[in-house]
């Protein structure tokens, strides 16, 4: 025992001694004569000066003197209340039945008459004890449903006017064993109870009741905590309900009868109308505040699961039926279940604030905090008692955040899991810029979804151990040279490819001026099929190591080897390109008995499209078709930049598909006899004639509404492709039955003839190219959406010629090798294959069946999305390591009470179930952009009979070195040379890339990029000409062109001269001669050619770089003469010349000494002709220096 039991000090600060039986009697019989709960046994340590003080004889008889001299009393819990449950109704004797059952003279009120026989008696009696049976008695209107009891002795009695039986007596009157109380200390008791009867709120603990006794009796001779729950038991029998649990304060909360609130009710004298309104409020108010503190809730060891909070009958439930009526009779709408239960459980919440969590309360809270992450908001709202407190909420967080998930790692038949993992960067100190986070996010996906109702203990957690329920081993590779995996390409499987998503996009286009719904559209409502599942998510750990380095990618393989093997799964992973190549080499370089071996990896899909877009909008750009003019016409100049790039993907989807229709109307038109054109601008007319039509108060003339219905009936291709439309959105027939049509197999094959009439033709070939390329992004986003495996990899081996033909090597030889080993699936994992195909290689967010998503683009939004966004950790919460691991871990629970408000509320945060292309608003503004589109075209058509490849917005042209047009077949040499060879050793080179032209001239200048557009050169060319040729004729008889072709290059420098044909020309007109070999002969060096002979290396002093051309010089060439260049400051003929050789860069001058240490770069040192001329100078003290003049 460390403590001493009488005064509960440490043993070892005061003198001390082990208490034999004999002392330990002693002790145990004084604290039993001063009211203590001290009990002490044989062998214990207790202080000297206590145990003598303790056990003073004296002072123990001075105690039990004073108990003998107090009148011995029982606080009761009502001299004015009779409670018929327990109370004799003729003598008021308490009786105690066993089990709620008779004894052998009590009995119970069983007829409707024994009240009336009574009050008879009472007449008839008409004294004392009659007067008071019949007041009791009156006060009641139905005895048996009170449950009144009577002694049978006493009942004969009164009966035969008789007097009360003797033995019947007040409690005060009976015999009372065990010890008296102390005055004083009954009297603190007394105080302690009244104050708990006037501050009834359900806030007071057993320790406040016993600090309020001690300041009445002093510490000394308060009861302690034990003992004080015994006596309020007794004193209010079972009008008291005190909370327990471990650890835990113990909530003191009275509860009053119904039947003694009415009583007290009857017993008031109503003098007038508005004091028994008064009256009967307090009485409804005192029935509902009583019916509220009997909810059974004794403590708030546990928060209100998910599932409650969902139900609107749990909520319903939680309140009260008395609340409930009130409520219910006071709201006035139709469908009020939901603000009865909302205001109820308000109002229960704010009667009983410390002991009870209400549902919709912690609901609320969270919702907020998990959206907003707002204190302010959190806290306004908990004021105003709609909410818990901001307090609350984050106790809720750090309880769930290690809450135990119940065993549910054992993974159904048809459910798979897998991983996929991104970097997230935040820059956490915006102040200095230093502290940038650079962590590694994960994330799981369960398809179909596990939906767990995980209960929460509320608790108090400390940073350690959030810390470690969040910990990642971390695992560091410092060797990364050994990571060079020894992988070769081959050859790639052609994939059989369903053409199903051509004829959808073709059967779009054939209706669009009249069934307005785009390929997206389209495919949302028809799309049909099995589908895997809802995915359910969770958050992982964040890795807080640079995504980028081996040491956190090898960590990461390895946790997701152990979180996979929790569920007995194949761990699955996908990354981006980046993080994928480096895992890729990771696992080629691990041994066989390595876990990292069983990892299947995987390229994320999304990354992997917009890389594909760029691809195309590098392409089209750089070959200067006139596809960035064309989408001007729908978007911003500047929005059109980051399009072309593939980084504003939903935009550049939006406007590839566009194009692509507006392509695919414009080439019906020039096939079919009805021009689908005119069509439109029928449609378009007939939609004008109907608002004016509508706006007009005038009836048409029938004969002049029948002629215009002849002459602007629309026609379509044939009435075969509407029924088949409509067939198809009806359900009559399945998407997959679309290449089953004869129609459009007949449209085809006439798309197919009209394209190989121009196959002479460049520019349509680029843009049929162009059309190819739009159509295998439809068919990713298909297979991604519907599931497809095999439409998956097939897509994949479309995009690699097109990938490696535009420069995108990085993801050429990801996707290479990705297709290769997923080609190797069915043999090295077949397991992973089956489920593949099954259509779990992407997961879903919702149930419908056009809703897959590839595992990188989840992360995106389900992960970085709630991290960067409002009520995320970038805003405002923080990225320590405590607050990331308390917002990880507890992200699946704050959002499953997230759903269950939203299911319960009927109002979803997130977006409707209609596809957003559906909606009338943006119908609308893509048929308005297809239109501009197709005005735009219609004029500059690219399926013009023209054999050169040339700008349809421009003009410009491209000889035959441009190959843009041909970018398939370069991509297709490109994958054809890669075969065979190892990974490591292969080298892109540009030169095998496609020759583009570009529709603006480039030159650089001081690290600027200076565009040259020869369309608006030539509009300044016509602007100046107008003010000096009254006849601009003229001015079209010279050559028109931004630049002097004949002595500027396309860049707009000045060409090279070709200085070997000059040679040539004199050797031709000079006559050989001897040269005599005569000592006086000189050798001359050109000292410009001479500077960038030798190079320099960093650090060097100037004089030791003079010292080296020195050296160079004398030991090559006898007597040698070091010539410069000597122009000075000022234009001349050489300006050109140094711009091309310095690529428009001119270096800063550096003034210098013989001791100066080298520390530039040597070209950009160079580039200054004073820089130069001051080196050339410096050299003189060795060899002479010659300037060449004009």
């Amino acid at each position: 025992m460390d403590c001493c039991p009488i005064c509960q000090e440490n043993i070892a600060c005061k003198p001390s001694v082990k208490i034999l039986q004999k002392g330990a009697d002693g002790i145990n019989n004084a604290s039993l004569i001063r009211g203590d709960e001290i009990r002490v046994s044989a062998g214990d340590a207790v202080h000297q000066q206590c145990r003598k003080d303790y056990t003073n004889a004296k002072e123990l008889k001075n105690i039990e003197v004073r108990f003998a001299e107090l009148t011995p009393s029982k606080g009761l819990r009502s001299t004015d209340t009779f409670c018929w449950k327990e109370q004799c109704l003729f003598c008021c004797e308490y009786v105690k039945l066993k089990d709620k059952k008779r004894s052998a003279d009590v009995f119970r009120v069983s007829t409707l008459d024994f009240q009336d026989k009574i009050v008879d008696i009472c007449h008839k009696r008409n004294d004392t004890w009659g007067l008071e049976v019949l007041s009791r008695v009156s006060g009641v209107n139905d005895l048996p449903a009170a449950d009144a009891l009577y002694h049978q002795q006493c009942s004969v009695n009164f009966r035969t006017g008789r007097n009360m039986p003797k033995t019947a007596s007040t409690p005060q009157d009976k015999k009372r064993f065990g010890r008296p109380k102390e005055k004083l200390t009954e009297e603190g008791f007394l105080t302690a109870m009244e104050y708990l009867k006037e501050n009834d709120d359900g806030q007071l603990t057993v320790q406040d009741l016993v600090g309020k006794m001690s300041e009445t009796c002093g510490e000394e001779k308060s009861d302690s905590t034990k003992y004080m729950k015994t006596r309020i038991k007794e004193h209010f029998d079972d009008e008291v309900v005190i909370s327990y649990g471990p650890g835990k304060p113990n909530f003191v909360t009275l509860r009053r009868k119904a039947i003694s609130i009415l009583e007290e009710f009857h017993k008031k004298v109503n003098t007038d109308v508005e004091t028994e309104k008064r009256n009967i409020t307090e009485a409804a108010k005192e029935l509902i505040k009583s019916d509220i503190k009997e909810i059974n809730c004794s403590s708030k060891d546990e928060y209100p699961s998910s599932t409650i909070i969902s139900s609107m009958n749990e909520n319903v439930e939680f309140i009260p039926s008395s609340l409930y009526i009130l409520l219910e009779g006071l709201i006035s709408e139709k469908e009020k279940s939901l603000k009865i239960a909302s205001l109820g459980q308000t109002i229960i919440q704010a009667a009983r604030p410390r002991s009870i969590i209400c549902p919709l309360q912690l609901g609320l809270g969270v919702q907020l905090h998990h959206h907003f992450g707002s204190k302010f908001l959190i806290d306004t709202l908990n004021r105003l008692g709609f909410c818990l407190s901001y307090s609350e909420v984050q106790t809720f967080e750090l309880s769930a955040s290690v809450a135990k998930d119940p065993d549910v790692h054992t993974l159904a038949a048809d459910q798979s899991i897998q991983y996929v993992a991104d970097n997230i960067d935040h820059n956490v100190r915006t102040l200095d810029g230093f502290g940038t986070f650079h962590g590694m996010g994960m994330l799981s996906g369960i398809t179909p979804g596990i939906y767990r109702n995980t209960i929460v203990k509320r608790k108090k957690v400390s940073a350690s151990e959030l810390l470690e329920k969040a910990k990642v081993d971390k695992k560091y590779i410092h060797d990364t040279r050994a990571l060079q995996s020894p992988l070769e390409y081959t050859a790639v499987k052609n994939f059989k490819v369903p053409d199903v998503s051509v004829h959808a996009s073709l059967l779009c286009s054939l209706l669009w001026p009249k069934e307005a719904l785009g390929w997206s559209g389209f495919c949302h409502i028809v799309a049909d099929g099995n589908c895997a599942g809802k995915s359910s998510f969770k958050f992982l750990p964040m890795i807080d190591v640079n995504p980028s380095s081996a040491s956190c990618i090898y960590s990461t393989l390895l946790y997701i080897c152990k979180e996979a093997h929790k569920y007995n799964a194949n761990p699955i992973l996908t990354f981006d390109q980046p993080l994928y190549w480096k895992a890729l080499n990771i696992v080629e370089t691990e041994p066989k008995e390595s876990q990292i071996k069983s990892v299947v990896l995987r390229l994320g899909g999304f990354h992997t499209e917009m890389s594909f877009m760029g691809a195309i909008g590098s392409l089209m750009a750089a070959a200067g078709s006139g596809l960035t003019e064309v989408l001007q016409t729908v978007y911003a100049e500047s929005t059109v930049t980051h399009l072309m790039s593939g980084k504003a993907i939903s935009r550049a989807i939006r406007g590839h598909f566009l194009l692509c229709n507006a392509l695919t109307i414009l080439m019906l038109s020039d096939i079919y006899p009805m021009s689908i054109y005119s069509l439109y601008k029928t449609i378009d007319r007939q939609r004008n004639d109907l608002q004016d039509s509508q706006a007009s108060d005038q009836i048409p003339d029938p004969k002049n509404a029948q002629a215009s219905d002849q002459s602007n009936r629309p026609v379509t291709l044939d009435p075969e492709v509407e029924r088949l439309f409509h067939d198809i959105v009806s359900g009559k027939i399945c998407l997959n039955g679309l290449p089953d049509s004869e129609k459009l197999r007949e449209i085809m094959t006439k798309i197919s003839e009209f394209k190989d009439s121009l196959s002479d033709c460049r520019t349509a070939q680029l843009w049929f190219m162009y059309m190819d390329m739009v159509e295998i992004l439809r068919m990713f986003i298909f297979s991604e959406r519907t599931g497809n495996w095999e439409l998956h990899k097939g897509c994949i081996s479309a995009m690699l010629p097109f990938l490696a033909a535009s420069g995108h090597n990085l993801y050429v030889k990801s996707a290479a090798i990705y297709l290769q080993r997923m080609q190797d699936l069915p043999n090295s994992n077949p397991s992973v294959e089956r489920f593949f195909q099954e259509g779990h290689h992407v997961l879903r967010r919702s149930q419908r069946f056009w809703a897959g998503l590839s595992p990188d683009l989840v992360i995106e939004q389900v992960l970085i999305r709630s991290i960067k966004t409002t009520g995320g950790l970038t805003r405002g919460r923080g990225m320590t390591d405590v607050q990331r691991a308390q917002w990880v871990l507890s992200m699946p629970h704050c959002a499953r009470i997230n759903e269950a408000m939203q299911e319960v509320t009927s109002v979803n945060f997130h977006t409707s179930d209609q596809h957003k292309v559906l909606g009338d608003t943006r119908k609308k503004r893509d048929d308005s952009g297809t239109h501009a589109m197709i005005e735009f075209l219609n004029q500059r058509s690219p399926f013009a009979q023209v054999k050169e490849l040339r700008n349809i917005e421009t003009g410009v042209s491209g000889d035959e070195r441009v190959n843009a047009d041909k970018a398939f077949d370069v991509g297709k040499d490109i994958l054809q040379s890669m075969e065979g060879k190892k990974v490591s050793e292969y080298v892109f080179k540009k030169s095998r890339q496609v020759i583009t032209l570009s529709s603006k001239s480039s030159v650089k200048l001081d690290d600027d990029e200076l565009k040259v557009d020869p369309q608006l050169l030539f509009q300044r060319l016509l602007a100046a000409a107008g003010g000096h040729y009254p006849d601009l004729t003229e001015v079209f008889k010279f050559e028109l062109s931004s630049i002097p072709t004949s002595m500027f290059d396309t860049s707009g420098v000045m060409r090279l001269a070709d200085k070997s044909s000059l040679a040539d020309y004199l050797w031709k007109q000079l006559s050989p001669f001897e040269i005599s070999d005569d000592s006086t002969a000189r050798s001359v060096v050109d000292g410009g050619s001479l500077l960038h002979k030798i190079p320099w290396n960093r650090g060097d002093t100037f004089l030791s770089i003079c010292r080296m051309y020195v050296d160079f010089v004398v030991r090559r060439y006898p007597c040698p003469t070091v010539v410069f260049d000597g122009y000075e400051a000022g234009p001349s003929t050489k300006d050109h010349t140094h711009r091309r050789r310095t690529r428009g860069i001119t270096g800063t001058r550096v003034i210098f000494e013989e001791s100066t240490p080298f520390r530039s770069k040597k070209d950009i040192f160079l580039s200054n002709n004073q820089t130069i001329k001051q080196a050339g100078l410096h050299q003189d003290a060795k060899f002479r220096v010659t300037k060449r003049g004009n």
